[in-house]
């Protein structure tokens, strides 16, 4: 701070105060804060430092405090969320359609894959390629016969069907076998029942239909860890599943960036740091809409920071980053 610059002292150790707690909040580097600011990595690592800038702060002062008014304009104003990348190739999506390829052939397959490595815009992807293929997204609601029979006859066409579970049965392998080779895909398949797996396996051998189930790990324990009367000892014979995976690759993860234009290499290794938290690539993919919108709202380019600052804004909220 310069002689002249006294009588502003107040406002500038303000500014400095806000700038130095704003980026410990927000994990941020010098360097992200001279993208930021306009000032050079020296000037800035001096500006908050104990000692402070030897030279004229006013300025850098001026500029944090425009920062900072930019930040509540943009927490203030209404901004679009930005586009949201579709399906994007990726290992878990290569294996889960690959998977669905060899049930396509009148198999029944399965995979207890954990929540965000993108099963279901896999299995969505898959059922868009071929005709006759069925994607049941299951409530907790639809695990017994009779739910689960209404959920399977309304993605084939008839809704609000009512019936007895062995007349339901009926309709609907008798619309499977009127399909050229038909598939049933059960998303969050961890809600079904035994009865219900049991009920499904005998559509599987009475039709020829392929049968897919895709759940989070309660699946595996469901399947192979049954007991007594919830034993199904015929139904993991004629299963193929998938080994366990309950984290994205960390391939998925740089397809994902791949999707979103990010090519660079810290911000990438960023999102997989992300992504192996609970909610995997739909965590990242709602922290790269936030990240978007504070870019834009800055009218720049996303970068590191945008995207370290809409971690810390999820962390302040409470919801788990």
């Amino acid at each position: 701070m310069t002689e002249d610059e006294i009588p502003k002292k107040e406002f500038i150790e303000e500014q400095r105060a806000w700038l130095k707690a704003h980026r410990a909040e927000l994990g941020l580097s010098i360097t992200d804060l001279s993208k930021r600011l306009g000032f050079p990595n020296g000037t800035l690592s001096n500006f908050v430092s104990e000692k402070g800038y030897a030279g004229r702060e006013l300025p850098i002062a001026e500029a944090v405090q425009k920062y900072h008014a930019g930040l509540i304009a943009r927490d203030t104003t209404f901004i679009d969320a930005p586009d949201v990348p579709g399906f994007f190739q990726s290992q878990t999506a290569d294996e889960i359609i690959n998977l669905l390829h060899w049930c396509r052939k009148g198999k029944m397959v399965g995979g207890a894959i954990g929540s965000g490595c993108g099963k279901t815009t896999a299995c969505k992807e898959f059922a868009s390629r071929y005709p006759h293929v069925y994607v049941v997204n299951l409530l907790q609601s639809d695990g017994p016969p009779g739910p689960m029979h209404t959920a399977v006859l309304e993605v084939l066409g008839e809704e609000n069907a009512a019936g007895q579970p062995s007349s339901l049965s009926r309709r609907i392998m008798k619309r499977l076998r009127t399909m050229h080779m038909p598939v049933l895909i059960f998303d969050e398949a961890q809600h079904l029942t035994v009865k219900s797996l049991e009920e499904i396996r005998g559509w599987q051998e009475h039709t020829g239909a392929g049968v897919a189930f895709f759940g989070d790990k309660r699946l595996h324990t469901l399947i192979f860890h049954g007991k007594g009367k919830d034993d199904i000892p015929q139904f993991r014979r004629r299963i193929k599943m998938m080994p366990v995976r309950l984290q994205p690759y960390v391939h998925d993860v740089a397809m994902q960036a791949a999707a979103w234009g990010i090519e660079d290499r810290p911000m990438i290794v960023e999102l997989q740091r992300l992504a192996q938290q609970p909610g995997g690539l739909g965590l990242a993919s709602e922290v790269l809409q936030v990240a978007a919108m504070i870019a834009s709202s800055e009218q720049k380019k996303m970068d590191i920071g945008h995207l370290k600052q809409a971690i810390a804004d999820r962390n302040h909220e409470g919801i788990a980053a």
